[in-house]
């Protein structure tokens, strides 16, 4: 699904949450579904297109509004976490935010770490493997040559 229009549709729901007398914390799967396609749309996410009949304008208009939509869903979630939670709340959700995108960017980069570990220690043990069976190979020609 198209990320922003995954965002309209937990901001919409956030908002009806909200509207209908739910905290916030209740709806957390919402925000991170809204805070996600916005993230999306943010980092130039755009579905592609194969049609030829499509310009570079019509391209950079779309993904321009999809940005800008983004941003107002953002501004929006931030106007009634404010509401509900104060300001401190708000600073209290984009530092969580920010630590929890630390440590999965660095939970990948120490994923990458280990498999890339993992793989040289593979290939040094195919090496010795193939070394150790060249060895041996060569010793019992060697051997039968001796007979």
């Amino acid at each position: 699904m198209d990320p922003l229009t995954t965002a309209v549709g937990a901001f919409a729901a956030i908002k009806a949450g909200v509207k209908a007398g739910r905290d916030i914390q209740d709806l957390a799967g919402e925000v991170g579904k809204l805070w996600s396609g916005i993230d999306e749309v943010k980092n130039n996410y755009q579905k592609a297109k194969n049609s030829p009949f499509r310009t570079v304008e019509e391209e950079a208009m779309d993904e321009f509004v999809a940005k800008k939509r983004a941003e107002d869903l953002e501004h929006n979630l931030r106007e009634i976490v404010i509401a509900t939670r104060g300001h401190s709340g708000w600073q209290e959700l984009i530092r969580l935010r920010a630590d929890i995108m630390k440590r999965r960017k660095q939970a990948k980069i120490d994923a990458a770490k280990k498999r890339d570990e993992l793989i040289e220690a593979a290939l040094w043990t195919l090496l010795v493997v193939v070394l150790l069976a060249a060895f041996g190979l060569f010793g019992v020609i060697a051997w039968k040559e001796m007979k």
